[in-house]
């Protein structure tokens, strides 16, 4: 989490907003409430990200849904999956993870080692948690509607809904 509240949240998301809001001589609480607006809908962004390089239609996202596998990738999603695996599962992990020649056999097995510890359900719900904290801080702010439609927008743009991530079977 530290990589993705640093990396995405952090220098995609809450310092242009930040800038754009300090060009406009927004007052400071503005300013912090958009440094928690962007931590929040950041760290969602990357969590969401984490989901579709894994479970993702490539054909619909662009991007692999075996890469992350290949070059070892440590997201929260492989995280808490490995953290909470089982032995077996955990086999499965130290198997195929990392695997510069993983064949898509490798990589159901490791879809479905993640999807038996959980970690796709509980990785969704902290994507739900940051959103609604993101909302809540807009609600919180005083902005005007065309600002706050326009970031509530941002904050729960959903591909999952919009079918380019399947939803659990």
């Amino acid at each position: 989490m530290n990589v993705a509240l640093l990396k995405t949240a952090r220098s995609n998301t809450m310092y242009p907003l930040q800038f754009g809001a300090a060009l406009a001589d927004a007052p400071e609480e503005v300013l912090d409430a958009f440094k928690r607006f962007g931590e929040a809908v950041g760290e969602a962004y990357q969590l969401q990200d984490d989901l579709m390089s894994v479970f993702g239609d490539e054909r619909v996202t662009g991007k692999s849904s075996t890469d992350d596998f290949r070059n070892g990738c440590m997201t929260v999603l492989l995280s808490w999956a490995m953290e909470n695996a089982t032995p077996a599962q955990l086999a499965v992990f130290e198997r195929h993870h990392g695997d510069p020649d993983l064949d898509e056999a490798g990589a159901a097995a490791l879809r479905r080692a993640i999807e038996e510890t959980g970690a796709r359900t509980a990785i969704k719900a902290m994507l739900d948690a940051r959103r609604a904290e993101a909302v809540a801080i807009l609600a919180e702010t005083e902005l005007t509607d065309e600002v706050r439609t326009a970031l509530t927008e941002l904050a729960t743009a959903d591909p999952v809904r919009a079918g380019s991530v399947p939803a659990a079977a």
